[in-house]
């Protein structure tokens, strides 16, 4: 587990995202070029010193990735994602963990953010690695009627 470093390492977290992306709300190619954009403003932010993309590899095969990038002493997870035959490992987990340890080495944060459903999976991986939920997001929609 480390951050990316290379060219192909950005390639194959790209793809893992779009990979991981929810089928029912986006077909690849409607998915793919707002994805990659995305990624490509990450990697910019890795260069500036603003956080780094992690990855989890096994041999050369990547098959779990997150982002955490900051403002001051705050970072906020990014886009955890775990290709599907690789789930229920155990390797989520253990890359938060361990990403977010590198990343509080070298920036000393205070506070990480983590938008994640309080009912959800990602919330219950979260909090197994030691993180605690502290505040609650809401939102709340107003569709206008269509006419």
């Amino acid at each position: 587990m480390r951050p990316l470093t290379s060219d192909n390492d950005w390639r194959l977290a790209t793809e893992s995202q779009i990979a991981g992306r929810d089928r029912e709300d986006f077909s690849e190619s409607e998915y793919r070029p707002f994805k990659e954009a995305q990624m490509g403003d990450y990697r910019r932010m890795q260069a500036a010193g603003l956080g780094h993309w992690y990855g989890a590899f096994i041999g050369a095969d990547l098959v779990a990735d997150l982002g955490i990038y900051r403002d001051e002493r705050v970072a906020r997870f990014q886009a955890v994602e775990t290709r599907f035959e690789h789930r229920r490992r155990g390797i989520c987990g253990t890359l938060i963990y361990r990403a977010a340890r590198h990343f509080d080495d070298r920036f000393g944060i205070d506070t990480y953010v983590i938008v994640a459903d309080p009912d959800a999976l990602a919330a219950r991986v979260y909090k197994s690695v030691g993180f605690e939920l502290t505040e609650r997001q809401f939102s709340l929609y107003r569709y206008r009627e269509e006419t």
